[in-house]
């Protein structure tokens, strides 16, 4: 069988003292309404519109199949959260949750650690944001569908 890894769409999460973004206005500026006051805009003036651009993958290589589950038919997957610096970093690696083997943690906090990004940026400045996201791992060439043992584990949790 052949270990196979897929990526789940990744969230990022900005915290500002004065401007808070939904996702659909963080990554465009914002606009002036047809209910705005008349007079010179904000860009007229010169000042700048509150930007938000979450963090973009550079180099995101998919973690190591481990053996042990390997071996054994074992899937499972795993909740990461981390920081990424300025320079593109991720940090503060967390694992949020997770299903199956021990060995899948492990691998998931060595690959992230080993990831690059473009870093998030608030009026063109780099800075700090978060991001969570999902490794999952599975194996293709077996029975269609998950493993018996991945979904006895699943249940007990749901």
């Amino acid at each position: 069988m052949k270990p196979c890894f897929r990526r789940a769409v990744a969230i990022a999460f900005f915290l500002h003292f004065s401007t808070a973004l939904s996702a659909s206005e963080s990554a465009a500026t914002t606009k002036p309404s047809s209910t705005a006051p008349s007079g010179p805009s904000r860009e007229a003036e010169g000042s700048h519109l509150d930007s938000f651009v979450m963090p973009r993958r550079a180099l995101v290589e998919p973690p190591r199949y481990p053996n042990n589950p390997r071996k054994r038919g074992e899937e499972g997957w795993v909740e990461v959260n981390f920081m990424v610096n300025p320079e593109g970093k991720p940090y503060e690696v967390t694992i949020l949750d997770s299903m199956g083997h021990e060995d899948f943690r492990k691998e998931a906090l060595k690959a992230v650690e080993r990831w690059e990004f473009q870093p998030a940026t608030y009026q063109g400045n780099p800075i700090d944001a978060g991001m969570a996201m999902t490794l999952t791992f599975e194996l293709e060439g077996g029975a269609a569908g998950a493993r018996a043992p991945f979904v006895r584990r699943f249940r007990v949790v749901s």
